[in-house]
């Protein structure tokens, strides 16, 4: 059975279907556009068979790749033949190596970070060069926390029992969020090849791991890593980590607490916010109207008004709806 056809909507019709591109599609290929293509909304919407979209679609990907510049037009301070830089485009080199970064973004540090959320550390053996790879992340903490501060203790790697990738990711009940930042990639002459295309290089990172400890614990790991990166058969792959000081933040109890819950002012009958003239009448007042000393709080808003009397604890107490009222706050 013939697969479903590809559609090219009307965005990208004008686009792929230039003489750039169609022009290069053999004639078999073309054969397999829809004669029934019709003007849709003013443009041409072309039906064509999976294979041949892909074809086109690897096309445009293609032509619209930085390339390159060849050495004879790159300075020799910078890796090249030339004597001076080429005035053409002297950013090409650098956008060259961000597209390079990008693919090592692709195949390794967002599958990383995916790998680490959902604690499946076999899909992150495959970013590994070696599957033994170990950057003594730590299993367990033996010595006490080097700074305490109120309920949050802080614990330095350095002493800590080091482990495996999977005993790291065991001390943790559910992560909740990790980010990989770049801050800086190195990749010096020796790193490339006799095009200057990067085949390693050096990512300065940021590691910024966040969720639930075994224990319940809210559990915080933030710090610089050093990982280097290589290009094996064609596809990056990590070949080392290094942890250049990374710490450990332990929350001992919720440092957050809902003070609107806590007040009881979210016990305010709410109303459906209506036009208002020139779109005022909604107003919160705090001040002390009874005089002893506690802020007090006057809403106004469509529907009756209500004055709360503050309470030493931080809590409020509705009096009474104020119709009509003079205070002084």
């Amino acid at each position: 059975m013939k697969k479903e056809c590809f559609v090219v909507g009307a965005m990208l019709a004008p686009v792929l279907l230039t003489s750039c591109v169609k022009d290069k599609l053999d004639s078999k290929s073309t054969e397999h556009v829809s004669k029934s293509s019709e003007y849709v909304a003013g443009s041409m919407e072309y039906h064509v068979a999976e294979d041949v979209a892909k074809k086109m679609l690897d096309e445009l990907m293609n032509n619209a790749k930085i390339k390159r510049p060849t050495l004879d037009t790159i300075a020799h301070f910078n890796g090249g033949t030339a004597k001076n830089e080429s005035k053409e485009n002297p950013d090409l080199p650098c956008l060259a190596d961000e597209q390079q970064f990008n693919e090592i973004q692709v195949e390794l540090i967002n599958k990383w970070r995916r790998s680490w959320q959902e604690k499946n550390v076999s899909v992150f053996e495959e970013t590994l060069a070696d599957k033994s790879l170990s950057a003594n992340f730590p299993k367990k903490f033996v010595d006490s926390p080097s700074r305490v501060n109120k309920n949050i203790s802080k614990f330095d790697w350095e002493s800590a029992d080091k482990g495996t990738f999977s005993q790291y990711l065991a001390n943790f009940k559910h992560i909740e969020d990790i980010d990989l930042v770049t801050m800086k990639i190195n990749s010096p002459r020796s790193f490339r090849d006799n095009k200057l295309d990067m085949v390693k290089a050096q990512l300065q990172m940021h590691f910024d791991l966040r969720g639930i400890g075994v224990d319940g614990k809210r559990r915080h790991d933030r710090g610089p890593l050093a990982v280097s990166v290589e290009k094996i058969n064609g596809t990056w792959k990590i070949t080392d980590i290094k942890n250049w000081g990374i710490e450990t933040l332990v929350s001992n109890k919720v440092t957050f607490e809902d003070i609107t819950r806590l007040s009881q002012v979210d016990k305010i009958p709410q109303y459906q916010r209506l036009e208002a003239i020139r779109r005022g009448g909604y107003a919160v007042a705090i001040g002390d109207y009874n005089g002893d000393g506690i802020n007090d709080m006057y809403v106004g808003a469509h529907g009756p008004s209500k004055l709360l009397m503050g309470n030493k604890d931080g809590t409020f107490m509705r009096l009474k709806t104020v119709e009509s009222m003079r205070i002084r706050l």
